[in-house]
């Protein structure tokens, strides 16, 4: 019997120690995914929290029963559904740890996707903080494109100044799927700053010319001056000179095109959104309800995005 007994306790620690283990390498990982300033803090993250939770769940049916008992204590003196409810969580750990493990796998998913909304708004956020300086926002409610004459009636809209139309589509470019943004060089530098690193946007003015994300330039070892072939669906391959880099890409991608090089290629040309910049001059708030009553009358297939300036309420 003591023979019998050892050999249990010993498997018994074995396994606890087998289990700490893993623990410690999901730990390890997310600590240091999370205030270390590793390159690859995502997938370490991602490791971390995955051998936690297997850690976790291998540990919690040593644990159920002690832990049941203890937080069952309490509820045991409700009278006879707590007791049996607390004896029965004690019968059998493992169903008690199973049930454990499935509710902190669903609690933990829904963290997750919480967690993940927040952060993707905050970036996107971040990103329109940093490159927009537009007061209003065309944007299809469903991140399609629409009419390009919605543009045209904001045109005449009292107290508007600026108006930049951004369309987008798929092309390939170095052998992969990328959007390649079209836009007005002449306005988008005044509704949106995307940091240009050599050149400008002003220069997409050129004909058969391309402004590169400055990452995206330093990975295919392009420069000013470089031309690159593009492939759209509805004109084939086409070489385009690259005038420009810029370094905030949040906005409009990796690769951008004036509009008159986009519509020559581009077979179905919606307007992706449409930014626009109200006249100093004149009061926010002014400007402000002439959009949105054009947006109730005009603008019937988009959203109106409205920004406020501080300082020009009114």
């Amino acid at each position: 019997m003591d023979t019998l007994s050892l050999a249990f306790s010993s498997g018994w620690a074995s396994g606890l120690n087998s289990y700490l283990v893993v623990l410690v390498l999901g730990i390890a990982p997310l600590l240091y995914g999370l205030f270390g300033t590793p390159s690859n803090g995502l997938q370490l993250v991602g490791l971390g929290v995955a051998l936690t939770f297997v850690g976790v769940a291998m540990l919690t049916p040593l644990i159920a029963r002690p832990v049941a008992a203890a937080i069952g204590l309490p509820v045991r003196l409700t009278g006879v559904p707590g007791k049996l409810g607390r004896e029965n969580s004690m019968r059998n750990p493992r169903r008690t740890a199973a049930t454990a493990s499935a509710l902190m796998i669903g609690l933990g998913l829904v963290v997750f996707v919480a967690v993940f909304g927040a952060s993707a708004k905050a970036s996107t956020t971040a990103v329109l903080e940093r490159t927009l300086k537009a007061d209003f926002i065309l944007i299809s409610p469903t991140l399609t494109g629409f009419s390009t004459s919605a543009a045209e009636d904001a045109r005449a809209v009292p107290g508007v100044d600026t108006v930049s139309q951004v369309r987008q589509a798929e092309a390939k470019i170095e052998g992969g799927t990328a959007f390649v943004t079209g836009l007005e060089p002449g306005t988008f530098p005044v509704v949106s700053e995307v940091d240009a690193v050599q050149g400008g946007l002003e220069d997409l003015a050129n004909p058969n010319s391309i402004a590169v994300f400055d990452d995206t330039a330093r990975e295919n070892d392009w420069t000013v001056g470089d031309t690159i072939p593009v492939e759209f669906p509805a004109t084939g391959s086409t070489r385009l000179r690259v005038v420009a880099l810029y370094s905030e890409n949040g906005l409009i991608g990796d690769y951008a095109v004036s509009l008159d090089t986009y519509d020559v290629n581009v077979a179905n040309v919606l307007d992706t959104f449409v930014l626009i910049k109200a006249d100093k001059s004149m009061k926010y708030g002014d400007v402000r309800k002439f959009m949105i009553e054009a947006n109730e009358a005009e603008f019937t297939e988009v959203s109106l995005v409205t920004e406020q300036i501080p300082g020009t309420e009114g």
